[in-house]
């Protein structure tokens, strides 16, 4: 075994000592499938609290190819404010969406969401139900002037010109692409500090230090020991 596969398998027997930490990591950071999503759906955690943006599980879960169906199927478990916040238009967004899931979208929720493709006769649709004082004036989207014409009657001067995405300025989205620091050295930490740590208040993306077959490795570890096969947590790459 390589030092890099030790290490591996180093995080996966420390994790296997922590349950609801490392149940919540798998839940909220690894890129579950269907079929496993399915199968322990009664395991896996969908939310850790009621909170649309500070919540983690399943819900806010971006590493899952979500899909129309995957939201059917699960309807009645997620959060649809953390839905309407963190997944629709990032992790999945087709033209009909809002319509299909009319009935459970949180559109104050939705209302924060930079991630849509809002146009003036999407908002025009749902202007009722939308906060627009969020979404354009607080600056939560890219407001053009067919948007600004369709809505200055509800909007403000003084509120367009302070929105932070209008026409005049480009707003790149950032994503954290990596960590500062590698598996190993984290590794050390979580091991140095193992008894200190509050396990069940910390979060770590573990994706961010592994590679696409480590992450495959941790999440066959999960559920094989929740399966109750203590002998299958060897790291098999």
């Amino acid at each position: 075994m390589s030092p890099r596969e030790e290490s591996v398998q180093e995080l996966i027997q420390l994790l296997s000592r922590h349950h609801y930490h490392f149940n919540h990591s798998i839940s909220s950071f690894f890129p579950i499938s269907p079929e496993q999503l399915g199968r322990h759906k009664n395991l896996l955690i969908w939310q850790d609290n009621e909170d649309a943006v500070d919540n983690l599980g399943i819900t806010n879960n971006p590493s899952i190819a979500w899909t129309k169906e995957l939201l059917i199927e699960f309807k009645d478990r997620l959060l649809w404010s953390g839905v309407s916040v963190s997944l629709i238009g990032d992790c999945l967004w087709y033209e009909g969406i809002l319509d299909d899931f009319e009935d459970v979208i949180d559109f104050q929720a939705i209302s924060f969401n930079q991630s849509i493709p809002w146009s003036a006769s999407l908002l025009k649709q749902f202007e009722d139900r939308i906060d627009l004082d969020a979404l354009i004036g607080i600056g939560f989207m890219n407001v053009d002037m067919e948007i600004y014409e369709a809505f200055k009657d509800k909007m403000s001067l003084k509120e367009f010109v302070y929105n932070q995405n209008p026409p005049w300025r480009i707003n790149p989205k950032f994503k954290i692409e990596s960590v500062d620091k590698s598996l190993e050295e984290i590794l050390s930490i979580l091991q140095k500090l193992e008894s200190e740590i509050v396990w069940n208040e910390l979060n770590i993306d573990y994706t961010l230090l592994l590679l696409p077959h480590e992450i495959e490795a941790v999440i066959k570890a999960f559920f094989d020991l929740e399966e109750g096969d203590p002998q299958q947590l060897s790291l098999s790459i």
